[in-house]
């Protein structure tokens, strides 16, 4: 813990409030966007920025990262039950929500194979366990694979690309939804629908 805690009071000043700018302009303008207004966002010098960040890919790599620890943050915090692969799923939207630009982060990672690699191990990684269970109890269909998690990451950053925050946030729990009536057991999906036939 006291390593923990000291190595947080080492980590350089601007670079949390660059991240954020980042994240902030690449939304609103596209991952291209200059790199001096999200300098000019953050509130920090030219110095600073290239001191954390030295190109863009750097930045890029640095927004990734940050969502993948709140995604493994929160997964650390989720009870180990049937229902802990669509809490982590309706974290990952919201994270989206949050973060739009991520999923063009992650086009600009994957130039770099080992990289690209090792950030979508650590992806998968969060998920794994509550897939595993979300499985065996028949909360899902039991073809769904980690492979499929990129892809299903993929679909949920294309619905939550509202122009403006609230917006997003707004579609969270219906883009979850949606997805998941998607990814539930066939059989158990069709229950409803045979019962309604049957009234």
């Amino acid at each position: 813990m006291l390593a923990m805690d000291h190595a947080t009071r080492r980590r350089p000043a601007g670079r949390a409030e660059l991240l954020e700018a980042a994240s902030a302009v690449f939304s609103e303008q596209g991952i291209t966007a200059p790199l001096e207004a999200v300098r000019e966002r953050a509130g920090v010098g030219r110095a600073t920025l290239y001191r954390h960040f030295p190109d863009r890919e750097a930045l890029v790599i640095g927004l990734v990262e940050l969502s993948l620890e709140r995604l493994e943050a929160h997964a650390a915090e989720t009870p180990a039950d049937a229902d802990a692969f669509q809490h982590l799923l309706h974290q990952l939207t919201h994270e989206l929500a949050r973060n739009p630009a991520v999923m063009d982060a992650w086009r600009v990672v994957k130039r770099d194979l080992a990289l690209s690699d090792a950030l979508r191990n650590r992806f998968m990684a969060v998920f794994l366990p509550s897939l595993s269970m979300a499985i065996e109890t028949g909360a899902v269909r039991p073809d769904l694979s980690a492979e499929d998690l990129p892809l299903v990451a993929g679909m949920l950053g294309a619905l939550v690309r509202e122009p403006d925050r609230g917006s997003r946030d707004a579609l969270v729990g219906r883009v979850t939804d949606l997805l998941l009536s998607g990814l539930r057991h066939r059989e158990r999906a069709a229950r409803p629908a045979k019962i309604m036939a049957g009234a």
